[in-house]
């Protein structure tokens, strides 16, 4: 009979429920209730073991994972599981109370996690278990609400749920309760309509966590009890202050094949929801349903909202891309955002003015702003050096591609890597990518130089700009021995390098390299990196 139910405990409900189905009627009945006598005292008798520090010996630096953590007897997770099983065998044959019971003090037994000496392992004890905690919190949820009397079930409901919040999954709710059982839970039309009245009442603001959980709470039982149509109703009250009303709606629809009332649910969110990251994610989907009904203006003004929302490089390119526009276009959609950006941002991102600077023809104040910037900080998203480095290099060297193995050809890739590396999701929490066909922001690079070319006085002194930041973030990487930046300023020198030479200026070069040989004569790791490359080796033997 045990393992029987084992078997059952691993099934989908529905598919436990066929499974039992073929019992049904037979002499060994597999519904009655299984007592555990010994389980809460072996569950009570492990949870000591925990307390005190019966598997772990202390802490330490582990270098397989880079990180410090509690090192001791990981066999605390096979005692784990098996009361897990236990306590699964009780709840499938309807011993509600005493599976109640112990899954409660199983996974409150999670929490202590956050006092040092208890659980050892290299990752949060949640996902050391075989155990899946998040199906174990919902049948001891529905142990709850089938134990408790009537008029405490919704108290006691929500009382564990924002006490188990960070057990596993936050987003274990009323749905999940009601599929960890076969049988229709007792009273369920009874209760509905209380969980909703009590969660309208709730005031989550000031508890941080709960504040997350609570209103997903609050939408789930506004599908269940009203459908589609109280989703709208909950949108249309709170969907301002509340913008996953809206989230959760059009992707209702969407999964519906409503795609025009997606649309329109789309558009009024986008219009009225305050959080301007929220409204971005909203104008996202909106575009892309546009896109879907072939609807080119609504998906470009999907995109402006998003953009001028949330403004970021990835929304600045589907931006520029939507639509199949000509260059003509494109520079008309760029110089318009620039306008806005420089008269409504009030807090403009260093790289993004960059940006809109150089696409706009507006080549000198980048320039004069990443000379004054600090040398270090590249990887910092707000630091304008990844672009206005490599537009230094390319005007300064004429504004010709460069060779593609060459390292000038390097920093137009992680050009484009800037949009790539972006995490910009979408309502379901992908990343959203920029289509293949759109132009990238090289590309857009060298359309803005052909369109806006530079004199020759501009490019003697944008490379000179580019030597005296060159030089002058070597010096802080390497005076400063930031090994593992040894290789981008490796790099830095070469790309410069490179220009000077397609410019006609094969002496500056080597004058640039051989100053960096006598200013570090002796950092054998920075010019094993300079020989690494191709380009750079070549060079330095030409040096020596």
């Amino acid at each position: 009979m045990k393992a029987l139910l084992r078997h059952a405990r691993e099934l989908a409900p529905k598919e436990r429920e066929n499974f039992l189905a073929i019992f049904a009627g037979s002499d060994e009945s597999v519904t009655e209730p299984v007592d555990d006598p010994e389980l809460i005292s072996d569950i009570n008798a492990f949870i000591k073991d925990l307390e005190k520090g019966e598997y772990c010996d202390g802490w330490g630096y582990d270098p397989e994972i880079g990180d410090e953590r509690a090192f001791g007897d990981e066999t605390w997770t096979v005692e784990m599981d098996d009361l897990f099983e236990r306590a699964a065998e009780v709840f499938l044959s309807g011993n509600r109370s005493l599976a109640m019971e112990a899954y409660g003090l199983l996974l409150h037994a999670f929490e202590l996690k956050e006092e040092s000496g208890t659980f050892s392992g290299p990752v949060p004890p949640e996902s050391m278990v075989a155990t899946d905690v998040d199906e174990a919190k919902a049948r001891y949820l529905c142990s709850l609400y089938e134990t408790a009397t009537p008029d405490k079930r919704v108290a006691c409901l929500l009382n564990e749920i924002h006490a188990l919040k960070y057990t596993g999954s936050s987003r274990v709710g009323l749905r999940a309760i009601i599929e960890a059982d076969d049988k229709t839970l007792k009273a369920l039309n009874a209760f509905l309509p209380e969980w909703l009245r009590a969660l309208r009442e709730e005031s989550p603001e000031n508890d941080y966590g709960w504040d997350k959980l609570f209103p997903w709470l609050l939408r789930e039982a506004v599908v269940l009890l009203e459908g589609t149509d109280g989703l709208a109703r909950l949108a249309e009250e709170e969907g301002d202050r509340h913008p996953e009303a809206y989230f959760d709606l059009v992707l209702t629809l969407i999964k519906e094949e409503k795609p025009e009332e997606a649309i329109a649910a789309a558009g009024t969110g986008v219009n009225r929801i305050i959080d301007p990251v929220k409204r971005a994610m909203l104008a996202d989907q909106l575009a892309e349903l546009a896109i879907e009904a072939g609807d080119g203006e609504l998906c470009i003004t999907g995109r402006r909202r998003a953009w001028r929302s949330d403004p970021t490089i990835k929304r600045l390119m589907l931006l520029c891309g939507a639509g199949n526009p000509d260059n003509d276009e494109i520079d008309r959609r760029l110089h318009d955002e620039w306008k806005w950006y420089k008269e409504s941002v009030a807090r403009p991102n260093k790289r993004l003015t960059a940006i809109l600077q150089l696409l706009a023809g507006e080549y000198e104040t980048p320039v004069t702003t990443l000379s004054k910037t600090k040398p270090l900080g590249w990887s910092n998203p707000q630091h304008p050096g990844p672009v206005v480095y490599p537009f230094l290099l390319l005007a300064g060297s004429g504004g010709d591609k460069p060779e593609a193995r060459s390292v000038m050809a390097g920093f137009f890739s992680g050009l484009d890597a800037l949009e790539r590396d972006e995490l910009v999701l979408d309502l379901q929490g992908e990343i959203i990518k920029v289509p293949a066909g759109y132009k990238r922001l090289s590309d857009l690079l060298f359309i803005s130089l052909q369109r806006y070319p530079v004199t020759p006085e501009q490019r003697r002194e944008f490379l000179k700009a580019a030597k005296s930041i060159a030089l002058k973030r070597v010096c802080a990487i390497v005076s400063k021995k930031h090994r593992n930046a040894y290789e981008r300023a490796a790099r830095v020198l070469i790309g410069c390098i490179e220009a000077l030479e397609s410019a006609g200026q094969k002496k500056e070069g080597e004058a640039l390299l051989k100053k960096v040989k006598e200013e570090f004569p002796r950092h054998s790791a920075f010019w094993g990196e300079i020989r690494s490359l191709p380009a750079g080796k070549k060079r330095l033997d030409q040096l020596i």
